[in-house]
């Protein structure tokens, strides 16, 4: 009998604590934790069509004319992929990629652009092709700063990219626009005075 009592108090312990959970949402996921889920899946089919991309880019035949009609179509996709992965809405922690997707985004439509005028153009223009390639290149390095700063990695320091932290320092533009790096402002402990 006594048995029983303690499988009933089990029971309504169980019931309580699963209704608990119900009522209040430890279940379920909060807004936050939906864009955030919906941000990382989307970003996940990028940079799996990406990879995809690249492969499909690397098996052409360069030897073959056809080839330059299909370069030109994965081309084309790249640049609807690139808009879209410019409309995604980042949540807060990952605003800064939102900039550099459009930014890639921007170079994509760019570089196809000038791809589609080098091959279907009727003269060989080298200006073309080295401004398609610079605006190609452009876009990936883009996608790769995106790479980055959602795995926590550092960007290396030959690509000579700056990060600066958010601050609440009055003179931040000061020190950012100032030749002197070790300058701080708090050598002589007065604040410097930007010149205007």
């Amino acid at each position: 009998m006594k048995n029983t009592g303690t499988l009933s108090k089990t029971r309504t312990l169980f019931i309580a604590v699963t209704m608990s959970a119900f009522l209040f949402g430890c279940g379920g996921a909060n807004d936050d934790e939906k864009a955030l889920a919906d941000f990382s899946s989307k970003i996940s089919d990028f940079t799996e069509y990406i990879k995809d991309a690249d492969s499909q880019i690397n098996g052409l035949d360069v030897s073959d004319k056809a080839s330059v009609d299909s370069l030109l179509a994965i081309l084309d996709n790249m640049d609807e992929e690139f808009q879209e992965l410019a409309k995604i809405d980042a949540p807060m922690q990952y605003q800064d990629v939102e900039k550099l997707a459009d930014e890639a985004s921007e170079n994509m439509s760019l570089a196809v652009s000038c791809y589609h005028s080098f091959f279907e153009g009727e003269t060989y223009s080298e200006e073309e092709a080295s401004s398609a390639y610079m605006y190609y290149t452009r876009a990936m390095k883009r996608v790769k700063y995106i790479g980055y700063m959602l795995t926590g990695g550092e960007i290396p320091e030959e690509e000579n990219v700056i990060i600066y932290e958010d601050t609440n320092d009055s003179n931040i533009l000061h020190k950012w626009l100032s030749d002197d790096e070790e300058e701080d402002g708090t050598d002589a402990g007065e604040n410097p005075e930007p010149e205007n």
